[in-house]
């Protein structure tokens, strides 16, 4: 007899770290998603170089946990596999919902600007909660990462004007000749509009430099 998947609903309570405060002078909210096997508590440090006076970060973490070796000591975390993919995409979607509603609700002023970050894996996990959830987003910063191929500009009509992209890559990055680089240009700009490009000398790593310049 073949096995019957079943699927059940139920409350899950999930980490996420935020960097500064959400104050009367914060201009910015920076959501960032981290890469494959990373841990949020310490992906967010790269963002120090930002000014926590203007910016407040909130760095959700992928709802998969494992070890990274034999060791059993390290952990990462992972936002997707292909298994079961919908499934994850809808849990992302409610949680990273949840998660920037409950962070709102501490303005007691105008909402500041959202912008977004994405890290290699995190990239396509950002992209897809802004259209999904059509996420008003400012600037998007995608470093190390693809743009998810099933998003189009019919996904970004909410849009009210075309936002400020960036689109990052270290030269000595393994994956920069891997990847159909130039096919993922053109979609991020048939999707949200034409892109600036940064390279640094650098391999699959967010540079803290960079990083400080272009999140202005």
């Amino acid at each position: 007899m073949q096995a019957d998947k079943q699927e059940i609903e139920f409350n899950f309570t999930a980490p996420y770290y935020t960097l500064g405060r959400l104050t009367e002078t914060t201009q910015n909210i920076w959501i960032v998603f981290h890469g494959y096997g990373q841990m949020t508590e310490h992906f967010i440090r790269r963002f120090d170089v930002l000014d926590l006076e203007t910016n407040f970060l909130i760095a959700p973490q992928g709802l998969s946990r494992f070890y990274l070796d034999f060791t059993f000591k390290k952990v990462g975390a992972s936002w997707m596999t292909r298994e079961d993919r919908e499934t994850d995409i809808h849990n992302q979607l409610h949680y990273l919902d949840a998660v920037l509603e409950y962070e709102l609700q501490k303005c007691t002023h105008s909402t500041p600007s959202i912008n977004l970050f994405g890290f290699s894996q995190g990239v396509a996990t950002a992209c897809r909660w802004a259209a999904f959830s059509q996420l008003p987003f400012r600037k998007m910063i995608i470093w190390a990462g693809i743009f998810p191929e099933d998003l189009s500009a019919n996904h970004f009509t909410y849009l009210p004007e075309k936002p400020e992209v960036t689109i990052v890559m270290g030269r000595q990055d393994p994956y920069y000749r891997k990847w159909p680089f130039e096919e993922h240009l053109l979609r991020v700009e048939q999707a949200v509009g034409k892109p600036e490009v940064a390279f640094f000398d650098g391999k699959h790593e967010v540079q803290r430099e960079l990083l400080g310049q272009l999140a202005k």
